[in-house]
């Protein structure tokens, strides 16, 4: 056919159970969920036909400057123009993932070598940055879109989702519809019922991750083909520290009395003790570890005493009147209720 057409053509192989895609002779056959739609393969012909060399491309310095995540950029489009479809990269939380992903973007659209973009989160607040800090600020005049449940508009070039929003709606795509795919946080995205979303895709998939290498999980490497369990781009919360682009945090430990020492049945009011009784809950089942405090057992002056470390100890906003932007991490919805509600009574001037 091509001798006639003098045209390179799309190749499909199928036995019945599987399905091979073959973009002669510009890729390796690789398998695939389902048929590319028409429109997902005049765009992929465009692409081939217009591509140009990443290498000859430069890393716009508008949206990364530092060394690192220059580097990043190079080694994940390194990889690509190699005709490797996956990457990741471990990035230290603060030095900025989303703006190297951004980088990585412009690239290969500058270069054709991708047209739609597709960044996934398993957060909103996420999906948001993408969005507002990402996309629309480096990418004004592109057309874009966040995927929301219900009719999808395909005819846009930059797409953001929630992993569990596309998870409802994938299968209104062609495996085609998409260039790139970027998984923000990907080592909680890629598992159980997610990873159908990401084996769906016909796409160069690139990971973003803040987890350190030593506790990502094996099949993270796997998933996304990095030998040795190396990553494609790698830099550590300990070289941010050294090059001084993070600073070291310090853990100041606190504990209350009953925290250190466990709750005994005589710490607990005779009034608590008659009502447990009356529900079948006796005195000698009442010791409790100082770790069960608010698992097992909920202790109102703790709570108060918490929120009074931080109001106290902790640092303050740049008038110096006011608490700094502070995460307190509650053990669950109950004890963050519970913490809320000591923070009203204590402090009730700040609203």
């Amino acid at each position: 056919i091509k001798k006639r057409t003098r045209k390179d053509l799309f190749i499909f192989l199928s036995n019945g159970y599987e399905i091979w895609f073959w973009n002669y002779p510009y890729e390796n056959p690789r398998i695939i969920k389902a048929f590319h739609s028409q429109d997902s393969l005049e765009r992929i012909a465009w692409i081939n036909e217009n591509k140009k060399k990443l290498s000859e491309i430069p890393t716009n310095t508008n949206i990364v400057d530092r060394p690192y995540q220059l580097e990043a950029v190079e080694r994940v489009c390194e990889e690509i123009q190699k005709g490797r479809r996956k990457a990741l990269i471990v990035q230290a939380t603060g030095t900025g993932k989303t703006r190297v992903a951004m980088a990585i973007i412009d690239k290969l659209r500058r270069a054709h070598v991708a047209k739609k973009i597709l960044f996934l989160t398993d957060r909103t607040a996420l999906c948001n940055q993408a969005m507002n800090k990402g996309f629309k600020e480096f990418f004004k005049e592109d057309t874009k879109v966040r995927i929301y449940a219900g009719k999808v508009d395909k005819n846009k070039e930059l797409y953001v989702s929630t992993i569990q929003t596309l998870m409802e709606c994938y299968p209104e795509f062609s495996p085609g519809d998409f260039d790139v795919i970027i998984s923000d946080e990907a080592h909680r995205s890629i598992y159980n019922k997610w990873k159908d979303v990401f084996t769906y895709f016909d796409a160069i998939q690139i990971g973003l991750t803040a987890t350190p290498t030593d506790i990502l999980e094996k099949d993270t490497f796997r998933f996304f083909e990095c030998e040795d369990n190396t990553p494609t781009a790698l830099y550590t919360y300990e070289q941010a520290v050294d090059e001084k682009y993070l600073v070291r945090f310090e853990v100041q430990a606190s504990s209350t009395y009953l925290q250190i020492k466990g709750i005994k049945p005589s710490d607990i009011p005779e009034e608590i003790k008659d009502k447990l009784a009356q529900e079948g809950i006796y005195e000698n089942s009442l010791f409790f570890e100082g770790t069960d405090i608010e698992k097992k057992v909920a202790v109102k002056g703790t709570n108060e005493a918490i929120v009074r470390e931080v109001m106290e100890n902790g640092l303050s906003d740049i008038t110096g009147t006011l608490p700094a932007k502070t995460i307190i991490f509650a053990v669950s919805k109950n004890h963050a209720k519970r913490l809320y509600e000591a923070f009203e009574k204590l402090y009730p001037e700040y609203k």
